[in-house]
């Protein structure tokens, strides 16, 4: 795949394009990592919904500081600016779900990563899928979660009928409905209308960072607050049976007047800042253990 070098603050970041292929599908990404040729810890950064691998560079770029190797890519169907295969009309939350799988997989294959720290990283819809996804690798898999204004909202506005100003009959989910400039089928509806946050988050145990806005008005810092719940239950539940030594490290930052997407360059320095100090308590936390 295609190579080449990138100027960053601190250092000189190596971006590689790489594609990986899923039911036909071709998931085009970029990997983002700092010269050499010792093998690096695997992140996977997810992005929002009509975005593309490009919007969460700031934070994929600090992880690659901190010595990962960080898979970048854009989601199948989700093709207003994103660049892999794939209709929008097929579009759905199973298929985020199935994308981050196969970008784990081809990263955990390759020769010059390691597979026991891996962190995963999304952004809004992103974020929602990364949460999903999670607990159904296998335990331990993911050892970092990153949740940057996730898409907890989601299923509940699946559940009412209205998702981004589209709106429908949730017992009647049209064949095909528009959001912004893309249309979307059923299933992008119907897949997490089934889905509660009490149930699906369960089963990951883990470090978590959730970093939300006190003023999102697309998803409530009551969701966040809800989900950092979760999964402080769930550590202590896999504590108490066994599967894990140490509750692992949970933490959610709210930002003052922060809005969805965080477009203030304030909310976003504050999200890197709080990004790295995660980091650091995991290298620390890690190295008690």
């Amino acid at each position: 795949m295609k190579k080449s070098r990138i100027s960053e603050s601190k250092s000189e970041l190596e971006r590689e394009e790489y594609e990986v292929w899923r039911d036909g599908l071709a998931i085009r990404g970029t990997l983002l990592r700092k010269p050499g040729s010792a093998p690096k810890p695997i992140a996977i950064a997810c992005h929002e919904f009509m975005l593309d691998r490009t919007s969460q560079y700031s934070y994929a770029a600090l992880l690659a500081e901190n010595g990962y190797a960080v898979f970048t890519f854009d989601f199948t169907g989700d093709n207003v600016k994103g660049k892999s295969d794939g209709a929008s009309r097929n579009l759905s939350i199973l298929t985020q779900m199935a994308d981050i799988a196969a970008v784990l997989h081809y990263a955990q294959a390759r020769t010059d990563t390691l597979t026991d720290q891996t962190l995963l990283l999304g952004c809004s819809e992103g974020g929602l899928a990364a949460a999903l996804e999670a607990p159904r690798l296998v335990p331990g898999e993911i050892r970092n979660l990153v949740l940057i204004y996730a898409g907890f909202s989601m299923p509940g506005n699946g559940r009412m009928g209205t998702m981004l100003g589209a709106r429908f009959d949730p017992e009647h989910i049209p064949d095909s409905f528009s959001i912004g400039e893309i249309t979307l089928g059923p299933a992008y509806a119907a897949d997490v209308q089934p889905m509660y946050l009490s149930d699906c988050l369960r089963g990951y145990w883990g470090n978590v960072l959730l970093v939300h806005g006190s003023d999102d008005r697309i998803v409530s810092a009551a969701l966040a607050r809800e989900a950092e719940q979760i999964y402080r239950d769930e550590d202590r539940r896999a504590l108490q049976e066994g599967k894990i030594s140490q509750l692992p490290l949970v933490r959610l930052r709210v930002l003052p007047g922060a809005r969805h997407l965080f477009l203030r360059p304030e909310d976003q320095a504050a999200t890197r800042e709080e990004l790295q100090h995660f980091l650091d308590a995991v290298c620390l936390h890690q190295n008690l253990l």
